[in-house]
């Protein structure tokens, strides 16, 4: 059951058998009313306290769901369908480059991988890119080398058409529309 259902069974609960505690016992009722209009300054100093100290619990559940939910989305956002991604971890904590052998031994294993559907061999390297036209530099780039033979699926050019990056040039990149878009603010 989620959380959420069961805190709010628990309070709802708890609620009930309040009231129900009240309806029995009048006296304790009478006492709580009579100080409710007798003290009405330290009444709504204690009501204003609750309603602050749920105010924070309360927050504080939405900002875990809300940071939960951004996390989640940017996973799928910046790894799309890839549900497994194998690296080496460097010294610094980055990712190293592995042995391209490693590829080779997953790619003619198949048969002992049936949920897996493609693999794709790829180098990714966090850069700089640079606009020589403003010299302004964009420093949250990443570089992601990929083997035309292999490639899962196909890049989606800008007028519509697909294109699966054959015939790129060593000197040539593909950049997606984010950092089009920076490299247009980049240029005026």
């Amino acid at each position: 059951m989620d959380t959420a259902i069961t805190l709010l069974i628990l309070v709802a609960l708890l609620s009930a058998a309040i009231l129900a505690w009240t309806g029995r016992k009048r006296f304790p009722l009478r006492i709580g009313l009579g100080n409710f209009f007798r003290r009405k300054t330290q009444v709504a100093i204690v009501v204003t306290g609750l309603l602050v100290g749920t105010a924070i619990i309360s927050s504080s559940y939405v900002i875990q769901t809300t940071f939960q939910y951004t996390v989640r989305s940017e996973v799928f956002r910046t790894y799309d369908y890839v549900d497994e991604i194998i690296y080496t971890p460097a010294a610094d904590g980055t990712y190293a480059p592995f042995n391209a052998t490693v590829f080779s031994s997953l790619q003619a294993a198949p048969p002992s991988m049936p949920d897996v559907a493609g693999l794709a061999p790829r180098y990714g390297q966090p850069v700089s890119a640079f606009n020589p036209r403003s010299g302004l530099i964009e420093p949250t780039a990443r570089l992601i080398g990929f083997d035309v033979n292999y490639e899962l699926g196909e890049f989606v050019r800008s007028d519509g058409s697909s294109w699966n990056g054959a015939g790129l040039g060593t000197s040539e990149v593909i950049i997606n529309r984010q950092l089009q878009s920076v490299r247009r603010c980049m240029t005026g």
